[in-house]
């Protein structure tokens, strides 16, 4: 359903500390505060309507193609909007337990020490990205993880929530918490964009390395034809000519490159925060002489349990290895091969 803009425009005042009269037949009343006013470039009590009308030359119309409706809009787009979930039940101890005797350490071996029901925060961000170069094109990319400990979540457990989860419930969330997500978000969005734009980078690749040829072979084309006429120019005007198509050239080729190339932007779309019981299994992982207790959750609605994250690069691993040192969790990247003695990217150890 698509928003009355005179009522959007109303309810954006109010939320930035104007004052707005019940609507009139014909339009909003509007008492604004003395900077938001001047932010606005409006006067401090203003009527508000939804198209321009001769009659009242004070007031301020705000329908669609309004300066004062595309103003609003766009510093919406700006926000993220937050939405908070909760899901209750749906713990599956057993299905985590036999999920976890299937867990793997490739360079250790893992011992299930307790199963059983718990609770956490998972975030649920989403996050639009656009790529300008002759043509635009752009998309959505979501990120579901444990913000206490980097783990991200199977995605049938998204689909779940959206199915089962009770919205517009307030999730209780510490400064520390927000701030670890954020962090979280930054460092691992930009591998998601890579492999999202990397097909989107190649198709254009491939139109420039085409333009680019046309536009040399057309120059070419013509300094061959020059240098052929049957009219045969004098060598010092024939050179004139040739260097004048490359100018030519070049400069077309220049502005090639400015049409080709990338401008790519991203901005978190919506974040939302599910509060859910899930599936707690503690587990020892053990490295020869050394081990670490960890815990693995499943969570309602989950096909797998979430992916420990690596400590090495921050990214996502099912079969990590540890290192000998500290028993840093690594992922198959930082750890290829799990065999003999690794060098830790955590700690900088070695064996």
């Amino acid at each position: 359903m698509i928003p009355d803009p005179l009522e959007f425009v109303g309810r954006a005042l109010v939320a930035r500390g104007a004052l707005v009269e019940a609507p009139m037949p014909d339009g909003l009343e509007a008492i604004l505060p003395d900077d938001l006013a001047r932010d606005e470039g409006i006067g401090d009590a203003v009527v508000l309507v939804a198209r321009a009308d001769p009659t009242r030359p004070g007031a301020i119309a705000c329908g669609i193609g309004t300066a004062m409706l595309e103003r609003h809009v766009a510093r919406a787009r700006e926000q993220c909007p937050r939405g908070d979930l909760r899901v209750r039940g749906g713990v599956r101890a057993g299905h985590a337990r036999s999920l976890a005797e299937r867990f793997v350490v490739r360079n250790g071996k893992v011992e299930i020490r307790d199963v059983g029901p718990s609770s956490g925060i998972y975030a649920l961000a989403t996050v639009a990205w656009t790529v300008e170069a002759d043509d635009r094109f752009e998309g959505l990319v979501d990120l579901a993880f444990d913000p206490v400990s980097g783990a991200l979540v199977d995605p049938q457990f998204v689909s779940f929530v959206a199915d089962m989860g009770e919205p517009d419930i307030p999730v209780a969330l510490s400064p520390g918490l927000v701030e670890a997500a954020a962090g979280m978000i930054a460092r691992r969005i930009p591998a998601r964009l890579d492999a999202v734009i990397a097909p989107i980078a190649a198709q254009i690749e491939r139109r420039a390395a085409r333009d680019h040829a046309r536009i040399v072979g057309y120059y070419e084309a013509l300094a061959v034809e020059a240098a052929g006429a049957r009219r045969r120019l004098e060598a010092a005007a024939l050179a004139a000519r040739i260097a004048q198509f490359a100018r030519e050239r070049d400069g077309k080729l220049a502005e090639l490159g400015g049409r080709y190339t990338l401008r790519i932007a991203a901005r978190l779309a919506t974040m939302r925060w599910v509060d859910t019981d899930r599936a707690r299994v503690a587990v020892r992982m053990v490295r020869r002489k050394s081990h670490r207790d960890l815990d693995l959750h499943l969570p309602p609605g989950a096909h797998q349990l979430d992916r420990l994250t690596c400590e090495g690069c921050d990214c996502s691993t099912a079969a990590p290895a540890l290192c000998d040192e500290h028993l840093h969790v690594l992922c198959e990247a930082c750890a290829p091969v799990a065999q003999g003695r690794l060098r830790c990217p955590a700690c900088g150890a070695l064996g």
